[in-house]
């Protein structure tokens, strides 16, 4: 008899039962791909949650991915204050390698984005980015010519952009997925080198080691 009783999740608080939503719907994206397509039924099967909290707490099913790529993308990002003292070509290199190291969180915010939304979370801090391109030009590692907004937006796009397709680049070009990694790599440091005043190279190797240690596994100024 008390095999067939219906499993129910035990009620909490509010903020117990939507990250429970929240995990249930990263947990969905992650084991069928965003390709497979997302419905509040499946999350309210995964959850065990009754479906009017889920319209409740979230508004809809855009609304539900927004607040659980939003909250992945927070949990994921290390100390900014840490990352803004880097210097820009450090800290490009190492957003460069936080996207491929996250691409199924690019999927997912990308995901937002085709469906219409521009509330997606792939710039957090998006001012106090600009305003560090700013200082970066001040302090001469980057040309005082270029636009800082564009800067960091079209150097941003060229990471993002990759993580999303670089195993279809791989196959495309025939070159194995590593390799094309390290080159691709390479490349966009070159760019970033030629941002430098009149194009010439820079050189923040000085203060890398002190600055990696703190920074630990990468920093996040998307």
């Amino acid at each position: 008899m008390a095999e067939n009783v219906k499993k129910t999740r035990t009620r909490g608080t509010r903020e117990e039962t939507e990250q429970v939503i929240l995990d249930s719907t990263l947990r969905l994206l992650e084991k069928n791909g965003i390709l497979a397509g997302l419905t509040i039924r499946d999350v309210v099967r995964e959850s065990q949650v009754n479906q009017g909290q889920v319209y409740q707490y979230f508004g809809d099913r855009r609304g539900l991915l927004r607040e659980a790529i939003r909250r992945k993308v927070s949990s994921d990002m290390p100390d900014m204050s840490v990352h803004f003292r880097l210097p820009f070509r450090q800290r490009r290199r190492r957003m460069w390698r936080w996207a491929l190291d996250n691409a199924p969180l690019v999927q997912l915010q990308a995901l937002l984005a085709v469906e219409g939304e521009t509330d997606v979370p792939m710039f957090p801090s998006f001012d106090d980015a600009v305003d560090r391109v700013r200082r970066d030009q001040s302090d001469r590692e980057v040309d005082a010519s270029l636009d800082p907004m564009l800067t960091h937006l079209m150097t941003t796009s060229m990471y993002l952009g990759y993580a999303l397709f670089r195993r279809v680049m791989a196959a495309r070009s025939h070159t194995a997925l590593a390799d094309l990694d390290a080159r691709a790599e390479a490349f966009f440091l070159e760019v970033i080198d030629r941002m430098g005043p009149r194009g010439g190279h820079t050189d923040d190797s000085a203060g890398e080691h002190d600055a990696s240690a703190e920074a630990c596994a990468g920093g996040n100024e998307q």
